[in-house]
């Protein structure tokens, strides 16, 4: 099996989320089934053809918030997962691309103090992600890529715990994005990787959260040893607001 290690600087397991005025009202729509910055460069080209395995570790500890109103709030948040994804890429061909598929599961570890609340989970499973339908386009100066993705809520929930490692509702994902090299050597390369996310209901809380749009980019340059040089980023779009 082929082993790729990635460290990443970003994650949103459980801050993509807007601070309401009271503890249970945040603990209902906390949260996304998607991190931030979660691939950065090349977010749009996928291995080729064989069996990959990938793990994500991720630390994050803000120190203030924005409620709607802008207004910030102190809070002392730790968030360490390690997330381990299982990639199939196989050698049939559909619309001239790779046909893919994967697996991700996250192990999640939190700790908050949230003004006189403070909570913490250690160490346990979060919601799974099951990408059953993926395709790959590998050309001399461009790769793509288009997927199809379910996100069971395998994760623990309990709405009056803020540190669950699971969101408890389930999500569609689908995945498009490229990725372009700037010279023949493929030395550099410009790529944006797009994730729209619909949700259904939170059954605890009846609350539906709003779909969600997310645009990964990065330029990167590579050097000797196949090391990479790059700065990348997201962005991240609510399409429609929670509901319930």
């Amino acid at each position: 099996m082929k082993k790729s290690i990635r460290f990443l600087n970003l994650i949103a397991l459980c801050i993509g989320f807007l601070l309401n005025s009271n503890v249970p009202s945040l603990a209902a729509t906390s949260g996304s089934h998607y991190p931030f910055g979660g691939e950065g460069v090349l977010a749009a080209t996928v291995p080729p053809p064989g069996f990959h395995y990938r793990i994500y570790n991720t630390w994050y500890n803000p120190t203030t918030m924005k409620d709607n109103n802008g207004d910030k709030s102190d809070i002392d948040l730790d968030v360490f997962s390690m997330v381990h994804r299982f990639v199939h890429v196989t050698e049939r061909k559909i619309l001239g691309a790779n046909y893919f598929y994967n697996l991700i599961v996250p192990l999640v570890d939190k700790d908050l103090t949230l003004g006189p609340y403070t909570d913490s989970q250690s160490l346990a499973l979060g919601d799974t992600v099951f990408e059953f339908f993926g395709l790959a386009w590998h050309q001399p100066r461009w790769d793509a890529a288009f997927a199809l993705a379910v996100i069971a809520p395998t994760g623990e929930y309990d709405s009056a715990k803020l540190a669950s490692p699971g969101l408890v509702y389930w999500s569609g994902m689908l995945t498009l994005g490229g990725t372009i090299y700037l010279d023949a050597q493929r030395s550099w390369s410009l790529s944006a990787l797009t994730r729209t996310l619909v949700h259904t209901k939170q059954d605890e809380t009846e609350v539906t959260p709003g779909s969600e749009f997310v645009v990964e980019y990065g330029l990167g340059k590579e050097i000797p040893q196949r090391q990479i040089l790059h700065p990348a980023g997201d962005c991240r779009l609510r399409l429609l607001a929670d509901r319930g």
